[in-house]
């Protein structure tokens, strides 16, 4: 029998990556070190998954080029400084591996840059597990869909034969707007009640519920 999906795309913080309290702690340490108030740790927390012009925008309307410039700097020395201490979510890799002998395309669609990911990608050795990524420095940023869309002609996919998970609902909007179904996480940086306002399939409370879903629902 045909499988319902035969493309995941995941989003990478927060939904495979636990990374959601160290982003967060890493954007208000970068607003402070340029002397603006930080954002609290909800609004800090709702910005991840977007594009880093479009998250400080968000968190400080008006900023200029310079600023954000120099936010974002600061952001990637408080990253970096600890990045080692990030892990991946119980399962994951073990769940990555089920899907992939499976026969499913497996891809992550990230408001990362292209060079973040893949340098994280190989601390975790994972990155043949993958058959396609983008990131924010390739394609609109999310919520547009031009990741998915650029997945879907890459694959020679119809909407109807992807599945979107992720933690945020930018993750969701995204999805919504390229037509494809969505799995929410409620783990990583969005809560249940603003997820389930977007209508996904499904939202699962564990890491390794994800893949158990997938395979149930394939």
């Amino acid at each position: 029998m045909d499988k319902k999906y035969k493309l995941i795309v995941f989003d990478w913080d927060g939904t495979l990556n636990d990374s959601v309290a160290h982003i967060s702690s890493s954007i208000q340490k970068a607003f402070a070190s340029v002397g603006l108030e930080p954002p609290d740790s909800r609004k800090a927390k709702y910005v991840i998954g977007l594009g880093l012009k479009d998250a400080m925008q968000h968190l400080q309307p008006g900023i200029g080029k310079p600023l954000i410039s120099k936010i974002a700097e600061n952001y990637r020395h408080h990253f970096l400084a600890k990045k080692n201490k990030i892990e991946l979510f119980s399962g994951v890799k073990t769940g990555l591996l089920s899907l992939k002998k499976r026969g499913f395309f497996i891809a992550i669609g990230t408001g990362k840059t292209q060079a973040g990911l893949s340098n994280e990608l190989l601390d975790y050795k994972i990155e043949d597990l993958f058959h396609a990524t983008r990131c924010a420095d390739q394609e609109k940023p999310k919520p547009d869909p031009a990741m998915i869309l650029w997945m879907l002609k890459h694959f020679n996919l119809s909407s109807e034969d992807v599945l979107m998970v992720g933690d945020t609902t930018h993750d969701l909007c995204m999805a919504n707007n390229a037509e494809v179904h969505a799995l929410a996480v409620s783990y990583g940086a969005h809560s249940k009640s603003e997820l389930i306002e977007f209508g996904p399939k499904a939202i699962v409370d564990k890491p390794k519920d994800v893949f158990d879903w997938i395979l149930q629902n394939k």
